[in-house]
């Protein structure tokens, strides 16, 4: 019997039952398209925040302050001059991160304050576009460089929108100190940034920063060892020096942490949404034997016409394969879609629950914070560790398995109702009503 005759006899009870037939491919479609949607949110998290912390390079240690029995310890100059006499240490960038909020048109907005010399600037951020203006000077002076968001918000009216116009800025929340910036460049969107939220940043001279703000110690201390074969060593001594009064942590160890963690919640996404093809399979399976039952008497008039029972079981197999293929086709491009559309709404939603005021961006979501190894703790706090904006990824590999996966799962499901067509005897079969 050939192929095509057996897709068509499989292809006719579906098109004569065209209802039924559309609400199982349905199954199919909604298990690939939940595995498309859910796990390309991981893939595309997870690829994101490597090459954010790619950007700083694999050499970067971060040494932020812990909180001790003795209380905070304090990160001040003389830990920079010591840190920089190490063997294998290269150089050596303090930083300062501090929330405030700047008076602009629309009102408020909550903003970043990082002070860094403009040496390490591009260590800090990655790298450094400007819009227009220029990097402030290695001077204390009261100098800034504005984050995209700050000065082109996604609502509303920005709080600074030309170079050369002064800043209000309030530190320490209500009857806290006010003092005034000059705007002197303003920065391109800068999107996924590790450690700190370019975006939603203003940048200050280092000195000029910790005056203005009235710290007397540094937020963190960026360590760029010589080379990736010191990392290593360099992240030891540092924390032999330590010990429980800081964290020390290179890019590395944090880039093989998030690809954990982020891989774990795949994993844990994909076993969900398998559920639903696994109920897909279940949806086949009771379909078909229903199928069988309403073609008995057609299946005792195909053997009684001489056919095999590899024939009839090709029959009955073959409609389970072309429910899976086309399920599969659809759940594809279902997926895809959705998955942009899931992307964005989370984006949107979180990136905004992150944010507030004219500085609200639907294309950055916050993660860390105060503290721990992306920022905050010893200076003023932090308002915000890792910026991260992210685009679904749908690897062909990964396209290719799930057709696969729908294809097996409906076959599979497929067998039983179809090997319990091919054992049929004709003559029963004919009998029945």
């Amino acid at each position: 019997m050939r192929f095509q005759d057996v897709l068509v006899l499989g292809y006719r009870p579906l098109a004569e039952r065209k209802t039924r037939a559309a609400l199982t491919i349905l199954m199919v479609v909604v298990g690939i398209a939940s595995i498309i949607a859910l796990t390309s949110q991981t893939t595309g998290i997870s690829d994101s925040i490597t090459a954010s912390l790619s950007a700083l390079g694999p050499t970067t240690i971060l040494v932020t302050p812990a909180t001790s029995t003795s209380g905070v310890h304090q990160l001040t100059q003389a830990d920079v001059s010591e840190i920089a006499t190490l063997p294998g240490v290269a150089d050596v960038i303090p930083l300062v991160d501090a929330p405030v909020s700047i008076q602009g048109p629309g009102g408020a907005t909550q903003v970043s304050i990082i002070g860094v010399d403009p040496q390490g600037l591009s260590t800090v951020v990655g790298q450094v576009n400007l819009l227009s203006g220029s990097v402030y000077p290695a001077e204390d002076v009261p100098d800034a460089l504005v984050g995209y968001s700050i000065s082109h918000p996604t609502a509303g009216q920005p709080s600074v929108s030309n170079v050369g116009q002064p800043i209000v800025v309030a530190a320490g929340g209500t009857g806290g100190k006010t003092f005034t910036l000059e705007a002197v460049g303003l920065l391109a969107s800068a999107g996924s940034t590790p450690i700190i939220p370019v975006d939603t940043s203003v940048f200050l001279p280092l000195s000029s920063a910790m005056s203005l703000l009235n710290l007397h110690s540094y937020t963190m201390i960026l360590v760029k060892a010589k080379d990736t074969g010191s990392v290593n060593s360099v992240n030891q001594l540092l924390g032999n020096i330590y010990g429980n009064n800081a964290h020390v942590t290179s890019l590395q160890q944090i880039t093989q942490t998030v690809a954990s963690i982020i891989g774990q919640i795949g994993l844990l996404l994909g076993a969900v949404a398998g559920i639903s093809l696994t109920v897909a399979g279940i949806g086949i399976m009771n379909i078909m034997l229903i199928s069988v039952y309403e073609r008995t008497r057609e299946i005792g008039i195909l053997k009684a016409l001489g056919f095999k029972n590899r024939s009839v079981l090709s029959i009955f197999l073959s409609e389970a394969l072309i429910i899976g293929l086309v399920g599969g086709i659809i759940g594809l491009f279902a997926g895809g879609g959705f998955s942009y559309l899931l992307s964005a709404v989370l984006v949107a939603s979180i990136g905004s629950s992150g944010t507030s005021g004219s500085a609200t961006t639907t294309s950055t979501t916050r993660f860390g914070g105060g503290g721990g190894f992306f920022g905050g703790g010893g200076g003023g706090g932090s308002s915000g560790g890792f910026s991260l904006s992210y685009a679904p990824v749908i690897s062909p590999e990964f396209v290719i398995i799930s057709m696969v996966i729908a294809i097996l799962v409906s076959v599979v499901s497929g067998l039983y109702p179809a090997w319990q067509a091919s054992k049929m005897e004709p003559i029963k079969a004919l009998r029945h009503e």
